[in-house]
């Protein structure tokens, strides 16, 4: 199909159950940037392991992993679908992926890892607006910070318009504040 990319369903395995991802039917083929948003669920999801990418739209769009950065593929995968050309579903070509509950994207969300996907939200909105594609309202909230015990969530603080909001909760709204 002379496509840029190959997008290609995902068998995520996790202990004894599997569940197909971006499952499709049969062959697809797009150049349309929200159809291909919409085809590969981006976002929230920003998946390129099940991707097989022209390497000279990566190197026409000076596309790369920054080392020792968590959350690095979702302006990488925000990028590559606003700036490529022609994509095409392959239903036959499934990516297994398997959980493993020791992984670094399983793993305690650190203070790093907070502040890298903050800053990687927030590149995708900036990218989003560059191309002019407006996102579903609940993408422009971006949490800046949460503080946990265990699996409850005490306080998160999102932000949007410039505007910080506290949540005791992540329900209860406490505290607003201009965004530094």
């Amino acid at each position: 199909t002379d496509s840029d990319i190959a997008y290609g369903p995902i068998r995520r395995i996790k202990k004894k159950r599997e569940r197909l991802i971006h499952d499709f039917k049969e062959s697809y083929v797009t150049d349309n940037i929200e159809e291909k948003l919409r085809i590969c669920k981006c976002p929230p999801s920003f998946y390129c392991m099940n991707m097989i990418i022209r390497r000279s739209v990566i190197e026409g769009l000076n596309l790369r992993f920054p080392e020792g950065v968590y959350y690095e593929d979702a302006p990488f995968m925000f990028r590559l679908i606003c700036g490529s050309g022609r994509m095409v579903t392959v239903p036959q070509a499934e990516y297994i992926y398997i959980h493993h509950t020791g992984s670094t994207v399983h793993s305690h969300q650190t203070p790093q890892k907070q502040n890298d996907k903050y800053n990687a939200h927030k590149e995708v909105i900036r990218i989003a607006s560059e191309y002019g594609i407006k996102l579903p309202e609940r993408f422009l909230n971006v949490t800046k910070r949460q503080y946990s015990l265990g699996p409850v969530c005490l306080v998160k603080i999102t932000e949007k318009d410039g505007m910080e909001t506290y949540r005791l909760f992540d329900f209860i709204p406490f505290w607003r504040r201009r965004s530094r």
